[in-house]
């Protein structure tokens, strides 16, 4: 979630529908997501499952999320069919046991259901809801946010391009340019910066450094400069994401663990997951990515783990090969 849409204020049903989209990224479809609150009414994060995964898991997990969150209020949204409601129902019963205020909605066919207990209100019986035309999702747009068609969607975002791919292996063998620096000269602070600026600017970076980049990031030093240098704005994530697709499987470990993080500070948790689990099938062991993965089956928000950085050298990335 971006800090931004943590600033919004839910007063009504439509508004709290119109920001799901944008706190997962995507239009759900057959989920389960809980959208949490502070005691301002103020979007805190989302969650989501599968519908159909176990009842007792789902209700597990969402207990634990809205504890890291401090949640004082849980919506419990289903998006699927009318055959929903049971399953629903069980979670919200569950986690009224554990949170203060809980309330429960069924979005079928164009329409949303309240499903919340000994409720009389207009929506019990339905209301027609276009999530993309309320006034939450205008302001979204306006501050940039996008929510994709579906959960596959997003998880292209981190899938490889062969073309790309094959055009970066082309470099990596050419000799070293001004365009594509050798790995050498990318283990300072200022020449990785000098890349992350161009990246700030919008320019996409070209064959040649990316090629470079990615043969810097096998050193764990250097990945740890990019690590700290990404606090999770919206050119941080397109420049790792960007790299994550175009780099050969080989060096793209270190790119996606980025990604991942970057994606897991704007509480983008399914592009977070996809990326994170593009960098652990790549190389299993890859300690970086199997921490975000560990955080995010928790419900750990990333921003905690800030300030808890490794020590690193002063204004070096001297030594080492890729092992995290």
């Amino acid at each position: 979630m971006s800090d931004s849409m943590s600033s919004y204020v839910i007063r009504t049903p439509a508004d709290m529908l119109g920001m799901v989209p944008y706190l997962l990224g995507f239009h759900p479809s057959d989920s389960l997501v809980a959208l949490m609150l502070d005691a301002g009414h103020r979007a805190r994060g989302a969650a989501r499952a599968d519908l159909g995964t176990p009842a007792d898991v789902i209700i597990d997990d969402l207990a634990k999320a809205a504890a890291y969150r401090n949640a004082d209020t849980v919506i419990v949204v289903g998006y699927g069919p009318q055959s929903a409601r049971g399953q629903i129902g069980q979670v919200t019963v569950a986690l009224a046991e554990r949170i203060r205020s809980v309330y429960s909605l069924l979005v079928a066919d164009g329409r949303y259901y309240c499903l919340s207990p000994h409720c009389t209100c207009t929506a019990r019986t339905g209301l027609p809801i276009d999530p993309a035309a309320t006034a939450v999702a205008a302001l979204a747009t306006v501050d940039g946010l996008t929510a994709l068609p579906s959960r596959d969607a997003v998880i292209a975002q981190v899938q490889p391009d062969p073309a790309a791919q094959t055009a970066i292996s082309a470099a990596m063998s050419s000799p070293a340019s001004a365009d594509r620096p050798d790995r050498a000269s990318l283990q300072s602070i200022q020449d990785l910066r000098a890349l992350l600026d161009r990246a700030e600017t919008g320019i996409r970076l070209s064959d040649g450094q990316v090629a470079g980049l990615a043969q810097a990031l096998m050193l764990p030093p250097v990945r740890d400069l990019a690590w700290q240098a990404t606090s999770g704005l919206m050119w941080q994530r397109n420049l790792w994401l960007d790299v994550t697709r175009r780099v050969p499987d080989q060096y793209v470990a270190a790119p996606a663990a980025l990604a991942a993080w970057c994606c897991w500070l704007r509480g983008e948790s399914t592009l977070a997951r996809a990326a994170a689990q593009r960098a652990v099938a790549a190389y299993p062991c890859y300690t970086l990515a199997l921490l975000i993965v560990a955080g995010l089956e928790a419900g750990l928000p990333a921003w905690e783990l800030v300030g808890h950085w490794p020590a690193l050298p002063a204004d070096s990335a001297d030594g080492g090969t890729q092992s995290s």
